[in-house]
């Protein structure tokens, strides 16, 4: 795993719910999932081969088979990055479980037909409805902190990263790299312009990142990830230079088409470039 691409480990975490320390499975089986605080920025803390791990997210447990099932985000430290294989230890805490309330959802269901009969209504339509929506699900705090620990054989065999030098109506690719996981791409995004936004103080540059494969599939850039790992700025109003993430691609794909878009979800292409995984190039 190299620099390019970020060291990170993706895993699924199973799990007996005896495993979940004092919890028992009848407690386990009245949530319909588990959440952990502020998806583990602080809540989770990890090791790698016995140094700790940057955790950058953690999602909610669901069950799946009698298992509950996550998947987590590492950023595997420096000295363990020519590791062939890597060994977790993870720490949990500030768990909260899902409760829904069947008669809470039915009552949701008759509030929505009563909202649209509302807005139907000549005399009420466009004023606001004097009612708030029931409250579906509740969170229940689940005391205590919960350890797991496995084992990764690292597979550099799917792994891709390639330098670029392509340019297309101001924006340029530098640099392609990726695990079955994400996929990084270098870019130098210049500003286009503005997007409209209710929001003064957010408002969004033109240029939305899509890496759109083959047959159709569309993987839109995670703006968190971007921002949070790639240092892309979406309201900057002047050229940068970030990595913008993307979801793994499928196995078996070896071209993908990233196309920067005026506005979200795709109208006019503003720019458009054709990677090639097999011959490591990319062109506009």
């Amino acid at each position: 795993m190299d620099k390019s691409q970020r060291g990170l480990v993706k895993k699924a975490m199973r799990g007996n719910p005896k495993d979940f320390g004092t919890l028992i499975q009848e407690e386990l089986a009245t949530y319909t999932g588990v959440d952990v605080g502020n998806y583990g920025q602080g809540a989770v803390t990890a090791t790698i081969n016995g140094e700790a791990a940057a955790v950058e997210g953690v999602n909610p447990f669901y069950e799946r088979e009698g298992q509950w099932v996550s998947t987590m985000t590492l950023a595997v430290p420096q000295s363990q990055q020519d590791a062939e294989t890597l060994s977790l230890e993870v720490t949990l805490q500030d768990l909260e479980g899902r409760v829904e309330n069947e008669e809470a959802q039915a009552a949701a269901d008759q509030d929505q037909l009563a909202r649209l009969e509302w807005e139907a209504n000549e005399e009420t339509a466009g004023t606001p409805y004097p009612e708030e929506p029931p409250v579906t699900v509740t969170s229940q705090a689940i005391p205590g902190s919960f350890s797991a620990s496995f084992t990764l054989t690292v597979d550099r065999e799917h792994s891709f990263s390639f330098a670029a030098d392509a340019e297309d109506n101001g924006a340029k690719v530098l640099a392609v790299s990726g695990t079955p996981v994400q996929t990084v791409i270098t870019v130098e995004k210049p500003f286009w312009g503005l997007l409209d936004s209710i929001v003064e103080t957010e408002v969004p540059t033109q240029g939305v990142a899509c890496l759109e494969l083959p047959d159709g599939t569309q993987l839109w850039m995670d703006l968190d990830r971007s921002r949070d790992l790639g240092g892309y700025d979406y309201t900057l109003q002047e050229s940068q230079q970030a990595d913008l993430y993307f979801d793994g691609l499928p196995g078996g794909v070896t071209q993908a088409t990233l196309r920067f878009y005026d506005a979200n979800r795709g109208q006019q292409v503003l720019a458009e470039f054709t990677i090639d995984l097999s011959a490591q190039t990319v062109t506009s």
